[in-house]
């Protein structure tokens, strides 16, 4: 299906389409969709069911279901309700200045990331902005893989398996001031891996609680990590429970603290310059 104007879907189904990118339907209007069912069609360019929404334009999703097919998203993507799941690649693939925005419904059981959010350099960095305020993102291939902007104020991130970060995989901006991550698994960081270019701010009511992995349960972080509240407690890991953070020593600052971190801290610097990250703890009485 094609749209290029304004269409309101409340039900029916559309499935078992082949076509181009976007093989179910390739938005360049404004698409709401309260029910119904988007699924099952396959892109034969790719020869799989990697898109089977795509959308420029605006597209709503206050309900409904989106399955077996990823959504490609380059214009504004807003999800207050519904479900996205079982695509063999990514959930939502949300590309460079473009915006995602996740208030309600669920993103799960998908092959890829939940949601994989691109930030690029071409004559400038471009990001895909992130805004996750509720919903669940949840049994996917790591939850967020995010190199642009992310920010998390509610909702919950669970149930993800990773290899470097369970439930987010951050390598630009991720600033958490509330919602939970919690029961992901990874190899390094259960809840968060922060790459080296990475800025992960955690504060407010954000709560990482829960998760497992061989090094750093909590959170692995190579990059920045500026605490400034929060709750990071209740991870387990082979080492370093909690939060495992290489870091400069001479970049770091601790001030007077008013939130929890219980468990084990490691604040390492191995004297690998490509391997160092700062870790600012920062509170406010």
């Amino acid at each position: 299906m094609y749209n290029n104007g304004t269409f309101v879907m409340t039900g029916g189904e559309i499935s078992n389409n082949i076509g181009a990118i976007g093989s179910g339907v390739s938005n360049l209007g404004v698409f709401s969709l309260s029910r119904g069912t988007i699924s099952k069609n396959i892109d034969n360019g790719l020869g799989s069911s990697t898109s089977t929404l795509f959308t420029s334009g605006t597209f709503n999703m206050m309900g409904g279901v989106i399955s077996d097919g990823m959504v490609c998203n380059r214009g504004l993507f807003s999800m207050s309700g519904g479900t996205i799941s079982n695509s063999k690649n990514h959930g939502v693939y949300n590309e460079v200045g473009c915006s995602f925005i996740l208030s309600g419904g669920e993103i799960s059981n998908n092959a890829g990331f939940g949601v994989y959010n691109l930030g690029t350099y071409n004559w400038g960095w471009t990001y895909g902005m992130f805004s996750m305020s509720g919903g669940i993102i949840r049994n996917n291939a790591c939850g967020v893989q995010s190199n642009g902007n992310f920010s998390m104020s509610g909702g919950e991130i669970f149930n993800n398996v990773g290899g470097n970060g369970g439930g987010v995989q951050n390598s630009n901006l991720f600033s958490m001031s509330g919602g939970k991550i919690s029961n992901n698994q990874a190899t390094k960081g259960g809840g968060v891996y922060n790459y080296r270019d990475g800025v992960f701010s955690l504060s407010k009511k954000g709560v990482i609680f829960n998760n497992t992995a061989e090094l750093g349960g909590g959170v692995y972080s190579v990059g920045t990590f500026n605490r400034l509240g929060g709750e990071i407690s209740g991870n387990t890991a082979t080492q370093y429970s909690n939060i495992y953070s290489q870091f400069d020593m001479g970049d770091l600052s601790i001030e007077n603290s008013g939130s929890s971190a219980k468990g084990d801290l490691s604040m390492g610097n191995d004297g690998v310059s490509d391997d160092r990250g700062v870790f600012r703890l920062m509170f406010y009485l």
